[in-house]
């Protein structure tokens, strides 16, 4: 008995060991993409008078006299989520960027979106009827951003409620443990930080007072779990504009982003490679003005 006594502590200690150093690496993978607590979102001209710093985007016109004088690093052709993305990557890791748009700043795609920030609890599904570890890491990823996204823009982004009414027995149980382990997995993934409610049962009484259009014929509950929802043009405009602040972290060096700029060709030399020194040649929708870059 004392050996397996032995054993089992000793086991029991690796698990213990395991758990912590999982939950540690978790717990530090989440806590680097997430926002700090102490971020300003927004600092008024009143609060810059008082000493508090102020991240405010310089002007367009400021900024296209600057695309007219300065060689770039990188110059990134298309305002959309991506162009935008790209712009303030490199804006962090101090490359000198130049952004330009033909319309304007998610006037397209970007715009477009089914506009949910989902953990793809369905790709959920999937990983565990095909035992597939790819999709399961993609429900992984998908449910850190949201968290993320969240987190990082509060005053645009929000929880959603989704109801799911259930009309079959069998269907209470399996839909059930579905998203108890969607939420558990959020929780794990995002060290208990997942921006939602928990999800919630309500039996057919309940449902059918609460929600009175749902067809009442057959109902045997409903299920009800969040996500998240966002404006996707705003969120797009709001990468724009931080990538165009100057020092807003560590080492950041503003990207010059602009609207209403057509790129109208790639100034290439006797070999056909991009010529460095004039890389495109920009013309301003608004005035007509064409300008090489």
């Amino acid at each position: 008995m004392r050996r397996f006594g032995r054993v089992f502590a000793c086991s029991a200690g690796l698990v213990g060991l395991g758990g912590a150093a999982a939950y540690g690496g978790l717990y530090y993978n989440h806590k680097k993409s997430m926002v700090p607590k102490e971020t300003r979102y927004y600092s008024s001209l009143a609060g810059e008078a008082e000493g508090r710093l102020a991240h405010l985007p310089p002007s367009r016109e400021a900024m296209i006299e600057r695309m007219k004088k300065e060689r770039f690093d990188l110059l990134v052709i298309g305002g959309g989520a991506t162009g935008s993305g790209v712009a303030l990557d490199a804006a962090t890791r101090g490359l000198s960027c130049c952004l330009v748009e033909r319309g304007d700043f998610a006037d397209g795609t970007s715009s477009r979106s089914t506009k949910l920030i989902h953990g793809g609890v369905r790709y959920l599904e999937k990983a565990f009827e095909e035992l597939d570890f790819r999709q399961l890491y993609l429900v992984w990823e998908a449910l850190e951003e949201r968290s993320h996204m969240l987190s990082a823009a509060p005053y645009m982004n929000h929880p959603l409620a989704i109801l799911m009414p259930v009309y079959k027995y069998w269907q209470v149980p399996y839909f059930w443990a579905g998203v108890k382990v969607y939420g558990l997995l959020s929780k794990l993934v995002c060290c208990f930080e997942t921006g939602v409610p928990p999800s919630s049962f309500f039996p057919a009484a309940t449902s059918a007072f609460s929600f009175p259009l749902l067809p009442a014929a057959g109902l045997k509950g409903s299920l009800l779990y969040f996500d998240g929802q966002m404006n996707d043009s705003r969120m797009n405009l709001q990468l724009a504009l931080t990538a165009s602040l100057d020092g807003y972290v560590e080492g950041m060096k503003g990207a010059c982003v602009g609207n209403h700029l057509n790129v109208v060709d790639i100034l290439k030399d006797e070999n056909g490679k991009a010529v460095r020194e004039k890389l495109a040649r920009a013309k301003r929708r608004v005035s007509g003005e064409k300008k090489r870059m």
